[in-house]
């Protein structure tokens, strides 16, 4: 199993900051390994919300099912994939801190089948893609 966690700060406030993260259509846009996002399930977003993703994991694109397992406006918003060879669970949560939104994000992925193989050189990847959306987040933030 892979773990990671970052976080950044955004001079942004927490509604605004949680309003595009919670927007499961912008994920390509700040996270660069998900290549597509389409939520499934009508309505606004909340616990059991589901939405599939295609995901870019080395060469190969990945099709995911994922569904909202946490869901605290303004606060916090968690989902889980377990559908594709690699399943995962992440989350980000919000802090307003002063005049700044501290976003966290931390996640888990485990890798089966032949990607297994792999795991060691995808965790380096992973981690390096974190802190990659958490400074293209910050940076779309800034330009609101």
């Amino acid at each position: 199993m892979i773990k990671v966690s970052d976080s950044i700060d955004i001079s942004s406030p927490c509604s605004e900051v949680f309003a595009f993260v919670s927007d499961l259509n912008n994920l390509p846009k700040w996270q660069s390994e998900v290549v597509q996002s389409t939520v499934v399930t009508p309505g606004p977003v909340k616990v059991g919300t589901r939405f599939d993703e295609v995901v870019k994991v080395g060469p190969w694109r990945l099709p995911t099912h994922c569904v909202v397992t946490q869901y605290e406006p303004e606060r916090l918003m968690a989902f889980k994939a377990d559908s594709s060879p690699i399943g995962f669970v992440a989350k980000v949560g919000l802090e307003q801190i002063k005049d700044k939104t501290r976003v966290t994000m931390d996640g888990t992925a485990s890798l089966r089948g032949f990607y297994r193989l792999m795991q060691f050189a995808l965790a380096g990847d992973l981690r390096k893609g974190v802190k990659q959306e958490l400074k293209a987040l910050k940076e779309i933030m800034g330009t609101r």
